[in-house]
């Protein structure tokens, strides 16, 4: 893999537990790689030293320091914040949060949403969902695009936003790797995707799949 494809996150937590238990959560995803890890409290020492992509920022309900004290302190870059609360959450997305999650997000779910935020997205998953103002409408000529999707082909599209290879995919449907290789295919074209990333960033945008 091309080191310019590797998105460079760094993670800040309420404590060393919750650090570890994001690092575990990333560990088997090659294409990000976390350069710092800590307590939130270090977080400006942190920033400074790694210069990430995207912050994984937790936030654990004793933590002292709130975001915008944090966000008044150190100018955030592209931020996923992991929370208890994305209903409260959602309205800081002017901080430099670009994606709030469950604090008990999937891994599959946690780094297609870093992936997201690094190609300049913003994610809202389930509990943050619903809230502030709609979404801009999408051109009537990628509207038609999407609308041309088969339910099998958003099946795919899902599982393929949640990190799931061609043999993953398979198995979990109950298809051949010939035949999703053949959705993948028609769904590339559909969206005027060249690759898996920019179908899933489509998709992602367009409210076809669910980080």
């Amino acid at each position: 893999m091309n080191a310019d494809d590797v998105v460079r996150v760094t993670i800040a937590a309420s404590s060393d537990v919750a650090c570890a238990q994001i690092e575990t959560l990333l560990s088997a995803e090659t294409d990000l790689c976390v350069v710092a890890s800590g307590a939130a409290a270090l977080l400006p020492d942190l920033l400074r030293q790694a210069k990430p992509d995207v912050l994984v920022l937790e936030l654990g309900s004793d933590t002292a320091e709130g975001l915008e004290q944090i966000a008044e302190r150190v100018a955030l870059p592209a931020t996923v914040l992991l929370s208890s609360d994305g209903r409260r959450e959602r309205h800081r997305l002017e901080l430099g949060v670009r994606a709030v999650l469950s604090s008990h997000t999937s891994a599959a779910r946690l780094a297609a949403a870093i992936r997201a935020v690094a190609a300049g997205l913003v994610v809202l998953d389930e509990h943050a969902a619903g809230i502030g103002s709609p979404s801009e409408p999408e051109p009537r000529e990628e509207r038609e695009r999407i609308d041309a999707l088969t339910p099998r082909e958003t099946e795919v599209l899902q599982l393929l936003a949640e990190g799931l290879p061609n043999k993953e995919i398979a198995g979990t449907l109950g298809i051949s790797e010939h035949t999703v290789k053949f959705h993948l295919s028609a769904i590339f074209g559909k969206l005027g995707a060249t690759s898996r990333t920019e179908a899933v960033t489509i998709g992602i945008r367009q409210g076809l799949v669910m980080v």
